[in-house]
């Protein structure tokens, strides 16, 4: 899905394009530290698609089942996934970059898979979903300060 272009956007589109952009950076963040500890993830995997899903789950499930491990023991000690290692955001709501992302491992950019034309279905389905985020039920409180200040209240 594509954030709606442009400068001067009403308060929906401009909540719809902060939100989408936290939901990329927090797939990107669990996909990165995903890759950085499972080297197979780190390039095109050969095999069918079960295949595929059964690797992609099985390390999801060993990288659970670290976590889970760890979490008796205090953070300094840490060595799976260390404090500061997976992306953060401070008080006022700034991204803070994770330790991963100065590993050698980088993300690839995904090449274009299609046109550069969104369609109409997904510009509809785009324009629900920001309806929805400004919503009493898909709202959060947050949302409208960041957009209005560019920072979380105090």
């Amino acid at each position: 899905m594509r954030p709606y272009p442009g400068t001067y956007l009403g308060e929906e589109k401009n909540i719809f394009n902060y939100r989408l952009s936290r939901a990329r950076r927090t797939i990107e963040n669990t996909f990165g530290i995903l890759a950085q500890r499972w080297r197979i993830l780190r390039k095109t995997i050969i095999g069918n698609v079960d295949t595929c899903e059964s690797i992609v789950k099985a390390t999801i499930v060993l990288h659970n089942f670290l976590q889970k491990k760890e979490e008796d023991i205090p953070e300094e000690q840490s060595r799976y996934s260390p404090m500061g290692y997976a992306d953060s955001f401070d008080e006022n709501g700034r991204l803070i970059l994770g330790m991963w992302r100065e590993e050698e491992y980088m993300l690839r950019s995904a090449t274009r898979l299609g046109s550069n034309n969104a369609t109409r279905s997904a510009q509809g389905a785009r324009d629900k979903l920001a309806s929805y985020l400004v919503s009493d039920v898909g709202s959060v409180p947050w949302q409208y300060d960041i957009i209005m200040t560019g920072s979380l209240p105090n």
